[in-house]
């Protein structure tokens, strides 16, 4: 039947029994070895990190603040970092204007500005700036700085004063280990130093305390982070006639009468006024590299009669300036004149010298472009192509700046002068580019011609030289140009 047959099947014998257990024990073994090699494994393994979230910031108006952040206490010392908060707080809670007050009133309400910031007393916006996450310490490239700036004498100095200045920089600069040109005459100083961080802030304030009427307004402009081979070759302090060489007496130009300073602001918004002038006063060299072009850049932007007439004086050299204006006296008659230069220096007299002429309606950028393209960092508001500088950078520009210029050789777009290259007729600066400089033998200087000795003598002389910049897509229907002196002034 079905029950004894599974009865019978059911029966097992010892050996069947025996080898069954042996393989129940090989397989208990293994799992043995593998559980002890698993323990040993994780015991050498390091513990897994725990999990880092990030916090949001908790965003309050405008500024976004980490709540992980710290709020660093200032001192009396922290003027130029803190100068522009401080300056805002003057015009907004008590009306003034940094640049009017003398060096012994601003240092006394800096000190009031210093006792209400470190208690809290001040609005969230004028701590904005030192709101920093712990988790992003603030980037640097290196610890070079360039000192840019000029300064005015209120009254001229006797030539005993002039060695003083002379003698007290050169010893306090050798001292601080600052290198650069600085040159001083009798009514100002006109300088480009380098330094450290820390040593080009001691010189401005050793020159507030050698002379507070002269340096307690100075605009010190300072470009910092820069690597090791930013720093200029030895230093020069030397007296001059001029510090920008015009060739016109003070009588033709006194100080005093110079054009209306405009914030880059408002040097922006007056350059929309079709009714304009805007001169730029730098050497060609400079302007072939970068300029402001209004009415070009409204047209980029598809719009057409916007922005005022940009004139290009095209001056090889600062000494044609004042023929240049008795030349073209009738087109700046019944206009709005705008000014505009490196940093400010030429300006100053320059205006001075259209007021004298004749022409009243004169204003200049006050900064010159360097204060303009930190105003517009990003796009360069008004202005095309890049700024020529006395340093080592060559030139700076906007971060969507294109080349405007080119290679004097084989007309590739550059806009770099580190070649030290000049002209073979007229021995002005020229453009060569990398690969051109790379050309053995040299090329020769007598095949090497500026663009305004390319053109013909009258166009040479500036007459008809005066070409509007156009943007390259607007003259190919393409895409915009390549991205990317011995002068002493600035």
């Amino acid at each position: 039947s079905y029950c004894s047959i599974r009865s019978i099947m059911g029966k097992r014998s010892s050996s069947e029994i025996e080898e069954e257990e042996v393989v129940d024990t090989e397989k208990k073994s293994k799992k043995e070895k593998k559980d002890k090699k698993d323990k040993k494994r994780s015991r050498d393994e390091p513990e897994p990190e725990p999990e880092v979230v990030e916090q949001v910031p908790e965003v309050k108006g405008d500024a976004a603040v980490s709540t992980t952040t710290e709020r660093k206490k200032i001192s009396e010392d922290d003027f130029e970092s803190k100068k522009v908060l401080f300056a805002k707080w003057l015009k907004d809670e008590k009306d003034i204007v940094l640049k009017d007050l003398s060096a012994e009133d601003a240092s006394e309400r800096f000190k009031k500005f210093v006792k209400k910031y470190n208690k809290n007393k001040l609005a969230e916006e004028y701590y904005v700036e030192e709101v920093k996450p712990k988790w992003a310490p603030a980037p640097t490239t290196g610890d070079v700085s360039i000192l840019l700036f000029y300064a005015y004498c209120p009254t001229t100095m006797t030539r005993s004063e002039q060695d003083a200045a002379i003698a007290f920089c050169y010893k306090t600069l050798n001292g601080l280990g600052m290198t650069g040109r600085l040159r001083i005459a009798r009514e100002g100083y006109n300088s480009t130093l380098t330094g450290t961080y820390k040593t080009v802030r001691q010189f401005t304030d050793a020159l507030r305390v050698f002379h507070p009427p002269t340096f307690g307004k100075t605009d010190f402009k300072y470009v910092d982070n820069l690597p090791e081979n930013q720093m200029l070759k030895g230093l020069k302090v030397w007296p001059v006639t001029e510090i920008v060489t015009y060739g016109f007496t003070t009588q033709e130009a006194p100080i005093n009468t110079r054009g209306t300073h405009l914030s880059p602001v408002e040097f922006h918004q007056a350059m929309l006024d079709p009714n304009t002038v805007v001169i730029d006063v730098r050497n060609f060299n400079e302007t072939v590299i970068g300029k402001f072009a209004p009415a070009a850049v409204a047209l980029e932007a598809g719009e057409t009669n916007v922005g005022a007439t940009v004139l290009d004086p095209c001056m090889r050299r600062s000494t044609e300036f004042p023929q240049w204006i008795k030349d073209h006296r009738e087109e700046l008659k019944d206009k709005k004149v705008l000014m505009y230069c490196t940093a400010g220096v030429r300006c100053e007299r320059a205006s001075s010298f259209l007021i004298h002429q004749g022409i009243e309606n004169v204003f200049q950028l006050d900064g010159g472009i360097h204060r303009y393209l930190e105003a517009f960092p990003d796009d360069g508001g008004f202005w095309v192509g890049k700024n020529y500088t006395f340093d080592k950078r060559f030139n700076h520009g906007a971060k969507t700046s294109v080349t405007i210029s080119h290679c004097v050789h084989c007309d590739q777009p550059w806009d770099r002068y580190q070649a030290q290259r000049k002209c073979g007729k007229c021995s002005m600066e020229v453009i060569l580019c990398k690969e051109c400089q790379k050309i053995k033998p040299n090329i020769p200087t007598a095949k090497l011609r500026c663009p305004l000795c390319k053109e013909d003598s009258s166009k040479s002389q500036g007459k008809n030289y005066n070409k509007p910049y156009v943007p390259e897509k607007v003259k190919q229907g393409g895409k915009e140009g390549a991205k990317d002196a011995d002068s002493e002034f600035f």
